[in-house]
């Protein structure tokens, strides 16, 4: 690694797998939210974790998925639809295919982001989300 990420073209990321782009926005989501937990004071590694396996889970992220549809912009959407109309060969047996097929839009939302690199979005996004709480 050289230190810069490479940005990816918005048509070679329409292109890409979205399953693909959903793996990335699940690290981008729990990057996001393993910063946020490590600002909020110091904590043991095991509660630490406990704490983000909550929020980066799909059952949250669907909850999330609703609240961000109603911001996102043309592309964006197309990109939600994208992921949650995946074709997935199974589905953790803690989740529902709905959950499952919700919190994949959200992560390939985020994917896509980070991967053309969006950051400004994504931390609109990420703030539309947590800073009202």
């Amino acid at each position: 690694m050289n230190g810069k990420r490479e940005i990816i073209s918005e048509r070679e990321l329409l292109d890409a797998p979205v399953l693909s782009l959903a793996f990335v926005g699940d690290a981008v989501h729990s990057l996001y939210i393993r910063q946020k937990k490590f600002g909020e004071a110091y904590r043991r590694n095991n509660e630490l974790h406990d704490l983000c396996s909550k929020e980066v889970c799909a059952k949250k992220q669907a909850v999330l998925s609703s609240e961000i549809e109603k911001i996102l912009t043309d592309e964006e959407l197309f990109v939600f639809k994208k992921g949650k109309n995946a074709h997935v060969n199974s589905v953790p047996k803690h989740s529902e295919l709905f959950t499952y097929k919700q919190a994949t839009a959200f992560e390939t939302v985020l994917g896509y982001l980070y991967l053309s690199g969006q950051d400004e979005r994504l931390s609109e996004i990420f703030a539309y989300l947590y800073e009202k709480e």
